[in-house]
């Protein structure tokens, strides 16, 4: 889910576009910005585990994180994790 949202498709169409082995980590071939943005969603993501909230209101919840941190990104607003 948080590669999709991220990067716009899962980790497999990830690989495969960009001519990555099925075991290559994907990670490796990301932007900082990107990176950063995966590392963010996957720990509020585990938050909203913990809270026992259910799949889609998790894409929802997160969908809307990361839309706040990339536009920030974008306009140099905030640096992620520094």
């Amino acid at each position: 889910m948080i590669n999709r949202i991220v990067l716009g498709m899962s980790a497999k169409k990830y690989r495969e576009l960009h001519g990555l082995a099925d075991n290559d980590q994907i990670r490796d071939t990301l932007t900082l910005n990107e990176v950063k943005l995966i590392d963010k969603l996957h720990a509020s993501d585990t938050v909203l585990v913990e809270l026992g909230i259910d799949y889609e209101e998790r894409k929802m919840k997160l969908t809307q994180i990361f839309s706040k941190y990339s536009l920030k990104l974008s306009l140099g607003v905030i640096c992620i994790g520094e």
